[in-house]
């Protein structure tokens, strides 16, 4: 017994020890960055890191695939790199990231299961995903006998886009994996896990902010919003300046003048920036702040739901987009939390593991946390139903597991009898857990009737007594309805006109039905905004608390950002 579980033991850390050498690569909006981690024996260095810009301004999706590419292909050339083994993170409105507690069961069972409970998350069909999950730590003092499950399925074809860009660049894809597992990752190596204390970290990127909530090692929320770095910028292109009219500024000066004096706060707004006074530059980040902050709060409070009161209580600030002038101070004031910054490649690889003299620092935190990622880890590149086996057989080089299986073949000769009385005993097994079922199969059906009648009957008493509009539920089924690429902005309610009595509208007319009004922003990125508010009214016409939904107007706010008003009767 003892030898078994040496070998177990053996395997379960051959299964999860790291890559002896990754390239970690991250495509942001306006650069591709690299960043080779190679390791001797439990020490890492970073041997090698890169950055190439993109200039995809008013290029469509294709061709900015082929922009993305040519980087990429550029920097591998450049570094020497063809051939490794490549970690990337998949991103964007294809990629659903849910936490979701589900029942003891067998890793067999698990995968079935859980495909079958994420179909109410997508808004693309399950037999064009992939799902993968990772069983995460139960929360201390938990009851409970469900599991939790940190699930991600993501759309066939982005994964499919990054293999080939990467293999196209001269790269083998060993992990295809999700943002949230990076951060952690790279949280481990700066010893900044904070097993006692509900952390939420921000990657604000240059079109984008991505935001992951973290207790310890349970990665709680991940989701992404479209408010970034380039938000603030755009808002100083025209800036109002009392007596002088509206002063256009190009992008180069927009830019300068928010790294120059970021959010003017207190007494810095009666300071000026040439012939602009800073009272006017807040005024005009004002809006793009108050939408960023709304999307942080949102978030904050579905954490607060789902874990019973466990607030965040900590914002650290990650990437270039966070180091505007102020903006900790800003969120920290409107928030009420403490806001930090953080530079965790530096935590995590200080100088002595950095680069060799004369090359270039870390480029990407993310490219870092991506190369040091565990084989363990959540991963696209891998088959869904990849057991032991297949992963012990990765991690090994291929001499050393032709030598490993040439000594089994040779040493290791099993009777053919035990197998046959494992598999007798195995099946024996299956047939009294079958029968055990039966019971419990009854059970579930009666139970299932009886909740059935019990809804209807509510349903009954809800309407025979007027009918109240349960705003409750109805906001939370227009939350999970939206999708990734909505950000609702407003929602108006709009009383119904009520004829005058004693008319003979007032005789025929059935009762006036109440309006709502959906104001919002569509994420279009490299789809078209008719194929995005397509799916979002789709999505809101099968609503059971929506009825009769109407597009009043659609209009393009930027290349990638649309703003739309929907209108729909809401059931009382």
């Amino acid at each position: 017994m003892n030898g078994i579980q040496t070998v177990l033991q053996l395997l379960q850390r051959i299964v999860s020890s790291p890559w002896p050498d990754l390239v970690g690569v991250d495509v942001g909006e306006r650069a591709v960055r690299i960043v080779r981690v190679k390791r001797r024996g439990a020490r890492a260095a970073v041997v090698s890191s890169g950055e190439r810009a993109i200039d995809a301004e008013g290029a469509d999706p294709a061709e900015r695939r082929e922009l993305v590419k040519r980087a990429l292909a550029d920097l591998v050339r450049e570094r020497s790199l063809k051939g490794k083994e490549a970690a990337l993170a998949v991103s964007g409105s294809d990629v659903v990231i849910r936490r979701i507690s589900m029942p003891p069961m067998s890793r067999a069972d698990l995968l079935p299961a859980l495909t079958l409970e994420c179909r109410k998350h997508v808004n693309f069909p399950m037999e064009e995903a992939e799902l993968r999950y990772e069983i995460l730590p139960k929360p201390e003092g938990s009851e409970s006998p469900d599991v939790p499950v940190l699930v991600t399925i993501a759309h066939r074809r982005p994964l499919d886009e990054l293999r080939e860009l990467l293999e196209a660049a001269g790269l083998r894809p060993s992990l295809l994996t999700i943002r949230p597992i990076a951060l952690r990752t790279l949280l481990r190596a700066s010893s900044r896990i904070e097993p006692n204390e509900v952390v939420a970290y921000l990657d604000v990127e240059s079109l984008y902010t991505h935001i992951t909530v973290i207790k310890g090692e349970d990665i709680r929320f991940s989701r992404e919003f479209g408010v970034g770095g380039a938000t603030l910028t755009e808002a100083l292109r025209r800036i109002v300046v009392p007596g002088q009219g509206t002063l256009e500024l190009s992008w180069e000066e927009a830019e300068a003048l928010k790294r120059a004096h970021g959010i003017p706060l207190g007494s810095q707004e009666a300071g000026s920036a040439g012939r602009i006074p800073l009272s006017a530059v807040s005024v005009m980040l004002r809006p793009a702040l108050e939408r960023f902050v709304r999307d942080l709060w949102n978030s904050f409070d579905y954490c607060n739901e789902q874990f019973q009161g466990e607030a965040v209580t900590r914002l650290v600030l990650l990437g270039a987009g966070s180091q505007v002038l102020n903006l900790p101070e800003y969120l920290a004031g409107v928030l009420k939390i403490r806001v930090e910054r953080a530079d965790l490649a530096e935590s995590a690889m200080p100088s002595r593991g950095r680069a060799r003299p004369g090359q270039d620092g870390i480029s990407s935190e993310s490219a870092l946390g991506l190369a040091l990622t565990n084989r363990s880890a959540l991963n696209f590149a891998r088959p869904a139903g990849a057991g032991v086996p297949y992963r012990v057989a990765e991690a090994i080089p291929q001499r050393a597991a032709a030598a490993a299986a040439a000594v089994l073949v040779i040493s290791v000769a099993l009777p053919a009898e035990v197998n046959v009385a494992r598999e007798r005993g195995r099946v024996e097994t299956l047939q009294h857990g079958l029968s055990a079922l039966a019971p419990r199969m009854d059970g579930l059906r009666r139970f299932r009737a009886a909740r059935e009648e019990e809804t209807r009957l509510h349903d009954l008493l809800e309407h025979l007594t007027g009918g109240q509009v349960l705003w409750s539920y109805a906001l939370r089924d227009l939350s999970h309805r939206v999708g990734p690429d909505v950000r609702l902005t407003a929602l108006d309610v709009l009383e119904p006109e009520v004829p005058a009595a004693g008319t003979a509208q007032a005789a025929s007319a059935q009762a006036p039905v109440r309006q709502v009004r959906i104001t919002g922003l569509l994420r279009t990125q490299s789809r078209r905004p008719e194929e995005v508010l397509g799916e979002l009214m789709q999505s809101l016409a099968r609503s059971p608390v929506l009825g009769g939904v109407r597009l009043e107007g659609c209009q393009a706010v930027s290349p990638s950002v649309s703003e739309f008003t929907i209108t729909a009767g809401i059931a009382e």
